[in-house]
C-alpha cells in the first residue's frame, strides 16, 4: 500500500505527493494484509479525526453510549440520540435496484474538502479516465471512523446490493 498525501508521513520513508488536497492510497490485492490495512486505517482515522475537530459532522460521536449484549455473539447495542435527531432524512427507496437520480442526493454532491478521506487506486486494475474509487466520511456517523466506500463515484451507479466481489476490489 502506498499513500500519497500533501504532507510527509513521519512513520514511513515512503514518498508522499500532492494530489488534489487529499490522500491517494494505491494498493494491490496482495498488499491488503496486516501492514497495508494498518496504513489505510492510519490515513482514514487521521483525516476522520481532523474533520471531526473542524466540525464537518452533523454531531459529535462522544455522546454515543454502548453496551455489549450478553451472549456468545458479542452484539453491541448503541444509544444515539443525536443521530436520531440530526441526521439527514433518508431518501424514500421503492426498490433495491432504484436507478441513479442526479437531481437527488448522490455522492457527487458531497463537499470533498470536508468529507473525502482518500481516493483508492487498485494497482491490479486498469482504471479508466475519470473513474475514481473514494472513501468518504459518513457525516452522521455511528462511531469513530464510520465511512463509506464509493466505487466509480462519477459513474452515477445505483446503490444496489450484490452478492459478488465488487469490481473495484479485484
Amino acid at each position: 500500500v502506498t499513500s500519497h498525501n500533501y504532507k510527509q508521513n513521519k512513520r514511513t520513508s515512503r514518498r508522499m505527493r500532492m494530489k488534489q488536497q487529499h490522500p491517494v492510497v494505491e494498493y494491490s490485492t496482495s498488499e491488503l494484509v496486516d501492514k497495508g490495512k494498518q496504513e489505510l486505517d492510519e490515513v482514514v482515522l487521521t483525516r476522520w479525526d481532523l474533520f471531526m475537530q473542524r466540525g464537518h459532522f452533523r454531531y459529535n460521536t462522544d455522546t454515543i453510549t454502548e453496551k455489549v449484549v450478553e451472549g456468545d455473539l458479542g452484539y453491541v447495542a448503541q444509544s444515539q440520540l443525536n443521530r436520531a435527531k440530526l441526521r439527514r432524512p433518508p431518501q424514500s427507496m421503492m426498490t433495491l435496484k432504484q436507478e441513479f437520480d442526479k437531481e437527488k442526493f448522490n455522492f457527487n454532491k458531497i463537499d470533498e474538502s470536508k468529507e473525502l478521506l482518500c481516493q483508492l487506486v487498485n494497482k491490479d486494475r486498469v482504471s479508466r479516465q475519470g473513474e475514481r474509487d473514494i472513501l468518504i466520511t459518513n457525516v452522521s456517523p455511528i462511531s469513530r471512523g464510520h465511512s463509506l466506500l464509493v466505487p466509480q463515484v462519477e459513474a452515477g451507479l445505483p446503490q444496489a446490493p450484490c452478492c459478488h466481489r465488487p469490481c473495484f476490489m479485484s
